[in-house]
């Protein structure tokens, strides 16, 4: 071979990489959310998107539409983005006078992250951490006293001050619970096919936390009010009163 033509042919590759080698992901989405589909060319004078295939049976989505020129950028903004998965975008440009395909892709998943190991790892470790203290404080809450000490003819005796704590572990697992299922919805938005049962789970979870400051401050008003009724109780009894017990 020649030199002139090793030379011509080297030439032609280091013209077309350019446009070709364009970024083959340009990321992740969020479920619904629009993306800008983009390409630089400093040679051509279009760029056209041949087809843009969905994850699912690769269905044609979009098809022959130019993109936006801006000088040497290239995009288009693309919103049908329902069907989870990886997407391709396929599309052509007029390198130095001469039609260059090129070809991309792009993810969409339901929280806008990308599906890894580690975070799959993450958010399956810290749904089951949340599952375990759940479970231990509901077992924890029937053990706990709900009154004062009193003796076989139902006359308080001493004041147990254990029984405070009860209200507190009841808002330590609501907030656990509210954990679980706020973990659960993202995971369901991330994992699975459909976003429904996901965004159940989410609208629940917005519902009970914004049950939860209200309700945490009842709680916190009724401890401090039996509380005050202990205080005034074991008075009573340092006196000698007897107390019947409810």
């Amino acid at each position: 071979m020649k030199p002139q033509t090793k030379i011509a042919i080297v030439m032609l590759i280091l013209l077309v990489i350019p446009i070709i080698s364009a970024a083959q992901d340009i990321g992740t989405i969020r479920r619904n959310d629009c993306i800008t589909l983009p390409q630089v060319c400093e040679n051509c004078t279009y760029n056209n998107i041949s087809s843009v295939l969905a994850p699912v049976n690769r269905t044609l989505l979009l098809a022959n539409v130019p993109m936006t020129k801006d000088d040497t950028y290239y995009n288009y903004s693309f919103c049908n983005t329902t069907e989870l998965g990886g997407y391709i975008v396929n599309g052509f440009g007029d390198l130095d006078g001469t039609k260059t395909a090129w070809t991309y892709n792009f993810e969409v998943t339901g929280t806008g992250f990308e599906f890894t190991s580690s975070r799959s790892t993450y958010y399956i470790g810290l749904l089951a951490m949340l599952v375990f203290f759940f479970v231990i404080t509901i077992f924890a809450i029937p053990k706990i006293p709900t009154g004062n000490n009193s003796d076989n003819y139902g006359m308080l005796m001493s004041i147990n001050h254990l029984k405070h704590l009860k209200p507190v572990l009841m808002i330590v697992s609501w907030i656990i619970l509210i954990g679980i299922i706020f973990t659960s919805s993202n995971i369901a938005l991330a994992y699975l096919g459909s976003s429904m049962f996901g965004q159940l789970l989410f609208r629940m979870y917005q519902i009970m936390f914004s049950m939860t400051l209200p309700g945490i401050v009842v709680m916190f008003i009724f401890i401090f009010i039996n509380i005050f009724r202990d205080r005034e109780m074991k008075k009573m009894i340092e006196r000698g009163v007897d107390i019947q017990t409810p």
